[in-house]
């Protein structure tokens, strides 16, 4: 090894390449690389590097996931009769009736599944034949 405060060799950490759009993973492993030395206490750099984590964690994957859960709520609460649905459990089927929390679906001529709201994962009539 090195003496105390010797950065050991890494030259995987910064291999980004410009074609490649810049994932979690290589973000995460560039943030890795100013995360300092941690023999030497790291102080002002360690707080940068926490901070600099929570916020790709938030904006990679807290906000997105948030925004999906706000369409699908906002797609759930303006169903209506006819619409295409897809629930959690994988049914797809058109929407025949709706009352407060659940929902009145046929899957198959003649065949009617009354389900939670809750349980309807995707509206879009668009896309489903």
């Amino acid at each position: 090894m090195g003496q105390v405060g010797d950065i050991p060799e890494m030259p995987y950490l910064l291999h980004i390449s410009i074609k490649s759009d810049f994932n979690l993973i290589n973000i995460m492993t560039f943030l890795f690389f100013f995360a300092g030395n941690p023999e030497q206490g790291g102080g002002f750099e360690s707080l940068f590097f926490l901070v600099a984590l929570f916020l790709v964690f938030y904006l990679f994957i807290i906000r997105p996931q948030s925004k999906r859960q706000k369409e699908i709520q906002k797609k759930v609460t303006e169903l209506k009769k006819g619409d295409k649905v897809v629930t959690s459990g994988g049914l797809v089927g058109t929407v025949l009736s709706i009352e407060e929390g659940t929902v009145m679906m046929e899957v198959d001529k003649d065949v009617k599944v009354r389900l939670l709201k809750s349980a309807v994962v995707d509206v879009n009539p668009e896309k489903l034949a």
